[in-house]
């Protein structure tokens, strides 16, 4: 394990009902944040799961990535799956990130608790 001389965070993001999707979709926002210098750049990949089977199954929603170079904060905003009806439905998403500092890449991974939200496929 090294050291992060940025202090690079990741922080997950609860997934929810979306309010940009009129409430018909559910998505999340997880981003990074340094305090302590700005990386060359920033990767987030997030995937969003339907928790099936008491939780022995995971079902892929979707896959989004998002960079950045040059900054300090990357917020993902892309994470968003249409509800397909209202039935309820367990969501979990997960976030994979890496900041390039100084020719070095340091990694970090995220997931949310389980959210059980009014959103069927």
């Amino acid at each position: 394990m090294a050291l992060d001389p940025y202090v690079c965070v990741l922080y997950p993001s609860q997934v929810h009902l979306r309010k940009s999707g009129g409430w018909g979709t559910v998505g999340a926002k997880p981003y990074t944040e340094c305090s302590a210098g700005t990386p060359t750049s920033i990767t987030q990949t997030s995937t969003l799961y339907i928790v099936e089977w008491a939780g022995l199954a995971y079902k892929t929603m979707q896959i989004r990535t998002v960079n950045n170079v040059g900054e300090r904060k990357l917020e993902q905003r892309n994470v968003s799956w249409a509800c397909l009806n209202g039935n309820n439905s367990v969501f979990q998403q997960k976030t994979n990130g890496t900041t390039v500092q100084a020719g070095k890449t340091y990694y970090s991974t995220v997931q949310t608790v389980r959210s059980t939200l009014s959103c069927g496929y």
